[in-house]
């Protein structure tokens, strides 16, 4: 390298056609991180990368040079194939330094997140987090400073949760994992429950809650085309899960955080307009409160009350939470919202579960 050169690599300048060397390598190190979560990169990918970040084309053959660059230092490797086409990405045992460092504020995220698992049982999960943050505090001992280390275990001996009552996780991990296998490949799927009865479904993925989880599937005769609606299996009466051979559409997808966009809890009652009232005295508490993630509409009245509104389902759960709330809070709709919970919490009585059909459109349907 001449001392021309060098120059420019610490005092990059900008040229006719392009930018430095020092601001390219500095942009195709941008492309390969960002593309280092996912498949991996192409060289059409890096021409289109490398023409919108530069303004002017890059051309195969420039992609070309800057891949055979970055392989020749070994920062990149192959992985595998899309089509015809190579998949290039970050060696896996090369660092990227500061750009991976990660902040207090994000160690912290991780410990909030593993101390959440472990509060609602989840102790598989919690298992494979806690060797998560393992690795990640050897690699700041390694890499970074003494100082970084003791941050970091401070953080973590500043969070505690507290308990209440709730319903542990209690479905084995290997059910899980082939369900998951199921749901990747599109196949289907025997499971067994706990009264020995046996149902062939195809799952489409799992919903999350409070008390338990929820696989959502359709049987097997869906796949001659019929409109079976998707229903729910509570997970935690499974006791066995087993692959087999009969496949699914992997053209059908389903969005199972599309099912979750609106219910209170979980339910697959019709959503309906909910209206609250909060006294005075309970205003600045309620308005604390998320009642709804995405439609909820809050009101200051003149008296010092506040008015909620959202549109929702699950009369049942709903009702569960106003329970606390005692007479700080009055339900204006709907205006039978009590007679309908009550008729809710009978059919919880006698099925010992929340109603599991819903309505969920598959793209593929025909």
């Amino acid at each position: 390298m001449t001392k021309k050169d060098f120059q420019e690599t610490k005092e990059p300048k900008e040229k006719k056609g392009g930018y430095t060397n020092y601001a390219i390598f500095a942009d195709m190190l941008e492309f390969v991180y960002d593309y280092q979560n996912k498949r991996g990169f192409t060289l059409v990918d890096l021409c289109d990368y490398m023409t919108e970040k530069r303004k002017n084309e890059c051309t195969r053959r420039t992609a070309e040079r800057l891949r055979d660059a970055f392989w020749d230092l070994g920062l990149i490797e192959e992985a595998g194939k899309i089509g015809r086409q190579k998949l290039w990405r970050f060696c896996t045992d090369k660092k990227l330094g500061k750009s991976t460092a990660l902040t207090e504020k994000e160690v912290e995220a991780l410990f909030l997140s593993s101390g959440l698992l472990n509060t609602l049982c989840f102790k598989d999960e919690v298992k494979e987090f806690s060797s998560l943050m393992g690795k990640i505090r050897t690699a700041m001992m390694v890499e970074g400073t003494k100082e970084q280390a003791m941050t970091t275990e401070q953080i973590k001996n500043s969070i505690a949760f507290s308990f209440t009552p709730h319903v542990a996780k209690k479905c084995a991990s290997e059910i899980m994992e082939t369900i998951r296998q199921a749901i990747a490949g599109a196949r289907a799927v025997e499971i067994t429950f706990s009264d020995n009865t046996k149902k062939e479904v195809y799952p489409f993925g799992i919903i999350y809650g409070n008390d338990t989880y929820y696989l959502v599937h359709r049987h097997v005769t869906f796949n001659a085309g019929l409109k079976d609606p998707m229903k729910l299996y509570d997970l935690m009466s499974v006791v066995k899960a087993e692959l087999k051979e009969s496949y699914g559409n992997k053209e059908k997808i389903v969005q199972v955080e599309d099912i979750v966009q609106n219910p209170f809890g979980f339910s697959s009652e019709t959503d309906c307009d909910v209206e609250l009232k909060f006294s005075p005295n309970a205003a600045a508490a309620a308005k604390r409160y998320t009642f709804h993630p995405r439609n909820q509409e809050i009101t200051d009245n003149q008296d010092g009350s506040v008015s909620v509104k959202f549109r929702t389902s699950g009369i049942l759960e709903l009702s569960w939470f106003l329970a606390r709330w005692g007479h700080s809070v009055e339900v204006v709709s709907p205006a039978d919202f009590w007679e309908r919970a009550k008729q809710a919490q009978r059919n919880f009585e006698q099925n010992g579960c929340l109603q599991t059909v819903i309505n969920c459109s598959v793209e593929g349907d025909e």
